[in-house]
């Protein structure tokens, strides 16, 4: 039987962790620029969806001094998986019973996001039914941009027909390079130019799947 996919991006379409990384990312760094430092969510929220090294470059150069930035930003990534682990992020209304649907629907649900290993784990243990999705990838498996790791996971899973929801300009054009019709999370973090569906709420997934990706 053919597996129809639905792939997710994380952050701004399946949870909203800028608070509690905010937090981890303030709390790693007051050991390398004192007890006053801090980050805020509106800046960490300025850096999701983007690669590891590009984001480490960004909130080094943010920081007091740049060398110790960098060192700041390698041990925030591992902290923050750490922290995530007993801090969860905040999951979208109806998320958890929108999912269960669709797999009930018969569609495969996976997950692909520009992160680090851990974090797309920390997300799956926050669910009542982590089990709902077939597989997942991340930028720390492939090291490849968006769209790479879109094509990977697709080669992986052996799947002919597939989609991608995501939140932002940049998932929608990795999407497109991919080859993949794109569903945008309306309710996240940034917009989209020209999607095939647009979400106002997550449970908005079930229309979107059955208008873009019929089974």
């Amino acid at each position: 039987m053919e597996q129809v996919a639905l792939i997710f991006d994380l952050d701004g379409t399946l949870w909203d962790s800028t608070e509690v990384v905010a937090e981890s990312w303030s709390q790693c760094g007051k050991k390398y620029f004192g007890p006053d430092f801090s980050i805020s969510q509106p800046e960490v929220r300025a850096q999701m969806g983007l690669m590891m090294e590009d984001i480490a470059k960004n909130i080094a150069s943010s920081a007091p001094d740049r060398e110790k930035g960098m060192a700041w930003a390698k041990e925030a990534f591992d902290f923050e998986i750490e922290y995530l682990a007993s801090h969860p992020g905040r999951l979208f209304p109806k998320e958890e019973e929108t999912l269960r649907q669709l797999k009930e629907m018969g569609y495969t649900l996976l997950i692909m996001s520009n992160c680090q290993k851990g974090y797309i784990e920390d997300y799956l243990a926050s669910l009542s039914h982590p089990e709902i999705f077939s597989g997942h990838l991340c930028y720390g498996d492939t090291h490849l941009p968006k769209h790479g790791s879109i094509k990977k996971l697709l080669s992986d899973f052996a799947i002919k027909r597939a989609c991608y929801i995501g939140d932002t300009a940049s998932d929608e054009e990795q999407t497109r390079l991919a080859g993949l019709p794109f569903i945008h999370a309306g309710y996240g973090f940034g917009s989209a130019q020209n999607p095939d569906f647009s979400l106002k709420e997550f449970a908005d997934m079930i229309e979107a799947a059955k208008k873009v990706l019929p089974l």
